[in-house]
């Protein structure tokens, strides 16, 4: 059982891995994530490559559609800056899921903490507002729901949404 102490450890570990993972935009992948966003928000899942010139546009669907959609509508309503804080929250609960996890296998908050700064260490690359950011998050609920034999609302609810989202890393499990 947790104390009052530990949840506020976890909490300032929460909030500081959120704070040190809300970045400037510096990749342009996301204004086109974006674009592709408003494109199914408006008409549906594209099936031709609506980015290529119209005389040689090919098949084409985007795998993570979730993701663009989801990206497109936080933009159009709230701006980019919600979106940065959106993926750097996406950032502190998947750090605080780790910890978490790591605290329930009998870790002490010692090494708690320093598995979580291992955890975040490994996914720097991933911390970007691009649709692997989600990777994190989807690792640790993945972890979470079989460790408590939930495998059926994996299968039912995480994989299709994983996959909608980030498509390709979704195919790992």
């Amino acid at each position: 059982m947790t104390n009052k102490r530990e949840i506020f450890i976890w909490l300032f570990l929460g909030i500081a891995a959120t704070l040190w993972s809300y970045r400037p935009i510096w990749n342009i992948d996301i204004f086109w994530h974006i674009a592709t966003g408003r494109v199914i928000l408006e008409s549906g899942i594209p099936n031709t490559d609506i980015f290529a010139p119209p005389l040689i546009r090919g098949d084409w669907t985007p795998f993570q559609w979730g993701y663009e959609a989801f990206v497109a509508w936080i933009d159009n309503n709230f701006g980019l800056s919600t979106l940065r804080v959106i993926h750097a929250s996406i950032v502190g609960l998947a750090a605080g899921l780790f910890g978490l996890w790591s605290r329930g296998r009998g870790a002490s908050i010692a090494a708690s903490i320093a598995t979580v700064a291992i955890f975040i260490c490994l996914f720097e690359d991933r911390i970007r507002v691009r649709p692997h950011l989600f990777e994190p998050l989807f690792v640790m609920v993945t972890i979470l729901c079989c460790k408590r034999g939930n495998s059926a609302l994996l299968a039912l609810i995480i994989a299709p949404l994983w996959a909608n989202i980030h498509a390709v890393s979704s195919l790992w499990w």
